[in-house]
């Protein structure tokens, strides 16, 4: 049995985290059994969340997981891919973790707009004579995080500018087709989706949700995916 551990859910959404969710998904979409438990992330084996436990072995980081669990899907549960949509798939996944999960990032934790109502959401749990001096560190780590990855230093337009981009490359590979390359998912629906349904399913108000309602194909993928695997009402 995989034990999945992750972050509760929260947002409106299965996890706000899209490595949490995108490791999630593709369980579901592998017909792979899994038991979650909800873990703090300085447990894990690099002080990070998700990492999954196979039997003694503790396995971090979204892709390693994937690599790891893609054996155990079960027959006919995924896409059959040729070596070209693998590598379309590779560059859209990276795409997804290196650049669009860093601008929700961002645009959570760092535009002034949004900040308060992500305070609120996120350190609720933390005791009120704290939580002002724990959520200015956690968001002062953030602009670190995000003035190193390069995200930070952007201006909004450029952010934007990036940001269409990288939605026009998943909604021209999506098409009209039910998944990114055909009538099944593949892992990379699942790496693409970890993000693109927290955009979608926002509820703070970040601007990329604006963007989005651009490409009405990726709005309908991502809420089928949360209605069909997860159950989640429309």
């Amino acid at each position: 049995m995989v034990i999945l551990h992750q972050f509760p859910a929260m947002l409106g959404l299965p996890n706000a985290s899209p490595y949490c969710l995108k490791v999630e998904t593709f369980l579901r979409m592998a017909g792979i059994p899994y038991e979650v438990r909800h873990t703090p992330s300085f447990r894990g084996p690099r002080g990070k969340l998700p990492f999954i436990q196979l039997g003694e072995q503790s396995i971090p980081e979204s892709e390693t997981i994937l690599d790891t669990l893609q054996p155990m899907a079960a027959a006919d549960h995924l896409q059959v891919l040729s070596d070209e949509q693998r590598l379309q798939g590779h560059l859209l996944a990276r795409m997804a973790d290196y650049s669009l999960a860093w601008m929700l990032m961002y645009e959570r934790w760092l535009v002034p707009v949004t900040w308060p109502r992500t305070r609120e959401a996120f350190f609720t749990s933390v005791p009120w004579l704290i939580r002002p001096l724990v959520a200015a560190l956690f968001q002062h780590k953030v602009k670190r995080d995000c003035w190193g990855h390069g995200v930070g230093r952007l201006i909004m337009p450029e952010r934007r500018s990036r940001l269409q981009q990288d939605l026009q490359c998943v909604s021209d590979v999506l098409g009209d087709k039910p998944f990114l390359f055909g009538d099944r998912p593949s892992r990379y629906d699942a790496s693409c989706f970890g993000v693109i349904a927290n955009i979608a399913r926002d509820p703070l108000g970040i601007p990329s949700k604006q963007v989005l309602q651009g490409y009405p194909n990726l709005v309908a993928w991502a809420e089928r995916i949360l209605r069909d695997y997860f159950k989640y009402p429309l």
